[in-house]
């Protein structure tokens, strides 16, 4: 409980008291009574207060590795510090044909590389005659932008690499997909450690 909210209820909790033996007393802040009857109490109460938040946030700084996600943000949250979220990687992937061929690619296809799931980044439908065709290498080709289904920094990979696509797997016209582009921007949501000791090191900045 912030220390602000401790002293409040205190101070909230002292008046009612006085009142109740003294009902004509004027404990009003500001008035000479609320100076000498509630004023002192809040500076004992303030100064417990203190040491409580101080001993919770020692704790909290021990054993911060066995705390909930939700623990660790709100411990941050007193340094003014926001977990820094992940982001999904994105690129273009290209389709390979042997021939002109229809494609259909929905959202919930899987595509996939290196053990990491990915989907286009919404459905397409094209027929045989909106592909492209490679003037060197004679295959058909259409290009897709996909995201990664999960933020994080495995999803990033090099131009070039190999991706399989579960829905074209069985069609004998598909000669397979690679990433014209490097599929990046994927990056780790910051850890319980990492977040914890930058909120820290701001304090003391």
């Amino acid at each position: 409980m912030p220390s602000e909210l401790i002293v409040a209820q205190a101070e909230a909790l002292i008046v009612a008291a006085a009142q109740q033996r003294h009902p004509d007393l004027d404990l009003r802040p500001g008035t000479p009574q609320h100076d000498l009857l509630v004023g002192p109490n809040l500076l004992v109460t303030a100064a417990v207060s203190a040491q409580v938040q101080e001993a919770e946030t020692k704790r909290t700084a021990l054993n911060w590795s066995e705390l909930s996600d939700e623990e660790v943000d709100a411990a941050a949250g007193r340094y003014f510090t926001i977990r820094a979220q992940g982001a999904s990687a994105t690129g273009s992937l290209r389709l390979k044909f042997k021939a002109p061929t229809a494609v259909t690619l929905g959202s919930a296809d899987a595509i996939t590389q290196g053990g990491v799931k990915y989907h286009v980044a919404g459905a397409i439908s094209v027929d045989g005659e909106q592909l492209t065709r490679d003037a060197v290498m004679g295959f058909y080709y259409t290009d897709v932008v996909i995201i990664a289904d999960a933020p994080g920094l495995a999803a990033n990979t090099a131009a070039g690499s190999a991706f399989g696509v579960e829905p074209l797997a069985s069609d004998a016209q598909f000669l397979g997909a690679v990433a014209v582009t490097a599929i990046a921007g994927g990056r780790d949501t910051e850890s319980n450690e990492a977040l914890y000791k930058r909120s820290r090191k701001g304090l003391y900045v």
